[in-house]
């Protein structure tokens, strides 16, 4: 529990339950209140076929924004987000879509699918290994709504071969001096509409 012990102030991990600690996920399903920490359940920071590469490269979050939103209960940023050239560079599971990486002639049109908090007036962006190289899907300058914002947009040409900053199929990049935090990132074979949580607000 050294996590929960050395890590204060806002997004902190908090136990709500600490006579379910030691259950197991089931144990933690039937408690009152929740447990941010705990033995044996997740151990990595991404899950469903996409990993961080350098997972020292972010810190994370836990019960952020307003609790009327959707998101927030888990999320990750820069750890320093002073570094206006840090990136969190994120790897694909090679099985996925029969193979990768994708050719001119298998390359689909996906949708990838970012949430992020909309805290502050920095900026950041978003990029992938296309067939053509290192390419920029997105630059977000964020508004200081305070809210949870969903960005959706489409890809035809990715390659996801590794070609990105860090090895990254998929990165994250810091475009200034200020911190970036993000609850999700998904990429899927479909469009927006299929993919949206909360109606791909961001645009």
């Amino acid at each position: 529990m050294n996590i929960s012990r050395t890590t204060n102030g806002s997004g902190a991990p908090k136990i709500d339950v600490p006579t379910a600690l030691c259950g197991g996920p089931m144990t933690q399903r039937r408690a009152r209140g929740m447990n941010d920490v705990a033995f044996g359940n997740w151990r990595g920071y991404y899950g469903c076929f996409l990993r961080q590469l350098d997972p020292e490269a972010s810190r994370g979050w836990w019960r952020l924004g307003n609790e009327s939103e959707l998101f927030g209960r888990f999320a990750r940023s820069f750890v320093d987000p002073s570094n206006r050239s840090a990136v969190l560079p994120l790897k694909l599971d090679t099985g996925l879509w029969g193979g990768l990486p994708f050719s001119t002639a298998t390359s689909p049109t996906l949708t990838v699918r970012l949430v992020f908090l909309d805290a502050g007036s920095g900026s950041f962006s978003v990029g992938y290994d296309g067939l053509g190289g290192p390419t920029t899907l997105a630059k977000v300058s964020k508004t200081g709504s305070g809210r949870w914002r969903e960005l959706c947009t489409s890809v035809a040409d990715a390659r996801f071969g590794g070609g990105g900053p860090g090895g990254g199929d998929l990165w994250l990049a810091n475009e200034d001096g200020e911190d970036d935090v993000f609850d999700s990132l998904e990429v899927v074979e479909g469009d927006a509409a299929e993919l949206a949580l909360a109606g791909c607000d961001w645009h």
